[in-house]
């Protein structure tokens, strides 16, 4: 029987996490082939105009497929789905929400808010594409502009946080996206304490994975 997500769970993983991509471990390394592509086209293109289409579409495409985020289930159809969200992106104002983030070299009490802001507004801007919140693909994509300070979150991801830090007064009252990042912050803090320095990703991949 698997072993219950709990703190020391959680320790050991990462720890297993740190140490197998250091030593490019196949059970941990093949996350970083994975995330290169996408990482190089953000860092690369990072800008979103009409005149970026299709560098634009490359990444939502990839970040949809590779991080099965979803885009495009139901009526719509992944493809279409795809387009419609980067002609969204080519258009909107989600540069100026994602600037002041490019300055911030971690995820913190103080920077929390503008990770929100900037996740709500791309969650607004792609919702005019799909009609749905895509929580999960906003902040995925939204995470490989700036994965020094965007979490990933999904229902994978947020349950496995879950198990590990229990709902209790400091998790209420939020949004889920909120929610998640509160329990990163206390995770970071958790590691913090046990004189580990916090990688944002590799408390991604074990949430995630």
């Amino acid at each position: 029987m698997a072993r219950p997500p709990d703190l020391a769970w959680f320790l050991e993983e990462y720890r297993n996490h740190e140490r197998g991509i250091r030593n490019k471990d196949d059970r941990y390394y093949w996350w970083i082939p994975l995330d290169r592509p996408i990482l190089t086209a953000c860092k690369e293109h990072p800008g979103h105009s009409d005149s970026d289409y299709s560098e634009v579409y490359a990444k939502v495409a990839m970040v949809n497929r590779m991080y099965s985020a979803q885009l495009g289930r139901g009526k719509i159809g992944r493809y279409d789905a795809e387009d419609r969200v980067t002609k969204a992106l080519c258009k909107s104002d989600i540069d100026k929400f994602i600037k002041p983030l490019r300055e911030e070299v971690s995820l913190t009490e103080a920077v929390l808010p503008k990770v929100l802001k900037c996740h709500d507004r791309l969650v607004t801007i792609v919702h005019r594409a799909t009609r749905k919140y895509e929580l999960s693909f906003s902040s995925k994509y939204l995470s490989f502009h700036v994965p020094r300070v965007v979490p990933i979150f999904d229902s994978r991801a947020g349950w496995t946080a879950k198990k590990v830090l229990p709902d209790n007064s400091d998790f209420r009252g939020y949004g889920g996206y909120q929610k998640h990042c509160r329990r990163i912050l206390a995770l970071m803090d958790f590691l913090v304490n046990k004189r580990i320095k916090p990688d944002l990703k590799i408390i991604d991949y074990v949430l995630y994975s």
